[in-house]
């Protein structure tokens, strides 16, 4: 419902009750415990998306560490092999750095006399993955991981470390961000159905925590009454996502092939330097 201007003119931002601020958004207003929950959460996601980009892993494919291995970018990975529950099906975990981005693949190990109609939805193998990537480079140094095989929890697109914990304060942020969306004051910029929708965009919810009300060093809008509506928002969340998505995507992909570039770089340096590593010894069959 449209505010006009003799309703917002009962009563100011600073004395208007909390009844009268949940209805009708005015600016500038007087900060309430709502704001301070909202401040709170907005920290909290911030510290949550530091833990992500720092320490969490990038999903991907078994082909990607294949291709790493083979060039020589990558001279150690992780295997994790999930508890034996007497399947003849091993599941096992790769993790790898490539620069300053850690990555993670799953895959099954299948043996080639084991009949199976279904397994989940990972790269199959026919034997362990640390032995196939030795296969591919002699010198790569495999650590095992025995009983290291828990859940995932993404954020940001990164498999987040203490996956339990993770989801946890994934979900508990959530729900309190939704009560203070639904019970605080009328939401700057956007009904509170616009923000719900612009929540699935990347950083959708922390537009909303740092727009949505008084915050420090923000201005406030000029026209608060003027505000987004939910389905201008629906249809600008279905355009978003996607854009948002793919540029996130193509920013990691650069920062990659930076990382990568710098660290054949400095391989050929040290070879010019120190001339060519001496060739490895076959392994005796």
């Amino acid at each position: 419902m449209a505010v006009t201007s003799g309703e917002v003119q009962t009563a100011d931002g600073l004395t208007a009750t909390s009844a009268e601020l949940r209805r009708t958004p005015l600016a500038p207003r007087r900060t309430t415990g709502h704001d301070v929950v909202r401040w709170a959460l907005a920290a909290g996601y911030a510290v949550l998306l530091v833990v992500a980009l720092a320490f969490g892993a990038r999903p991907a494919h078994w082909g990607e560490v294949e291709a790493a291995v083979a060039s020589g970018d990558v001279t150690s990975v992780t295997v994790a092999t999930a508890p034996d529950d007497g399947s003849p099906l091993r599941y096992q975990r790769v993790t790898w750095r490539e620069g300053l981005q850690q990555r993670r693949a799953e895959v099954v190990v299948v043996p080639p006399t084991t009949d199976v109609t279904w397994v989940a939805p990972r790269t199959e193998l026919e034997r362990d993955a640390g032995e196939q990537l030795r296969a591919l480079a002699p010198d790569l140094r495999v650590e095992r991981v025995q009983g290291g095989f828990d859940g995932s929890s993404s954020f940001w697109g990164r498999l987040l470390p203490f996956p339990a914990v993770a989801a946890v304060a994934v979900l508990l942020g959530w729900a309190c961000w939704l009560g203070q969306l639904v019970n605080g004051p009328a939401p700057w910029r956007a009904t509170r159905w616009a923000w719900s929708w612009l929540s699935w965009v990347p950083g959708g919810v922390l537009a909303q925590l740092l727009l949505g009300g008084p915050t420090r060093w923000l201005p406030a809008p000029r026209r608060p009454a003027r505000r987004l509506g939910p389905w201008r928002a629906f249809f600008l969340s279905l355009l978003l996502a996607p854009l948002v998505g793919a540029l996130l995507g193509l920013a990691q992909r650069v920062a990659l092939a930076g990382c990568v570039r710098r660290r054949r770089a400095r391989a050929r340096g040290r070879a010019a330097r120190h001339g060519p590593p001496p060739a490895a010894a076959p392994r005796p069959r």
